[in-house]
């Protein structure tokens, strides 16, 4: 269960990105957890985080992005839920195919989605 004070104390805090580390996964885990739990209930069943809508989400996504292109990667892939996937659309991303998959007995559905990163460096 999510400490809703917790919650609220963290709130008010700017957001601070740094580098993953492995004493972070609990938290993430969390984070996680409360998000599919609030966000995502008008997606799901039963069986708004802090960070909401402050766009952490998008400027995770564009440091990856970032280190996909330095790479030289050509495309990116995801599965996206139904609460993730207007994310994605906002990030360029196509849809590829709709799924149904299985999670712990339960059905959901999810979205095979793609983004080609050709530009003037991979092209």
């Amino acid at each position: 269960m999510v400490d809703l004070g917790l919650v609220r104390r963290f709130r008010v805090l700017p957001v601070k990105e740094r580098p993953y580390k492995s004493a972070d996964l609990p938290s993430v885990m969390e984070i996680y957890t409360a998000s599919i739990r609030s966000l995502a209930t008008f997606y799901y069943s039963p069986d708004h985080p802090a960070f909401a809508r402050r766009g952490v989400a998008t400027n995770l996504y564009q440091h990856v992005e970032s280190s996909l292109r330095a790479v030289r990667a050509h495309r990116v892939t995801t599965h996206a839920s139904l609460a993730a996937r207007p994310f994605f659309d906002r990030h360029g991303f196509l849809l590829d195919a709709e799924e149904c998959v299985e999670c712990r007995g339960v059905y959901l559905r999810r979205f095979a989605m793609s983004k080609e990163l050709r530009n003037e460096q991979n092209a």
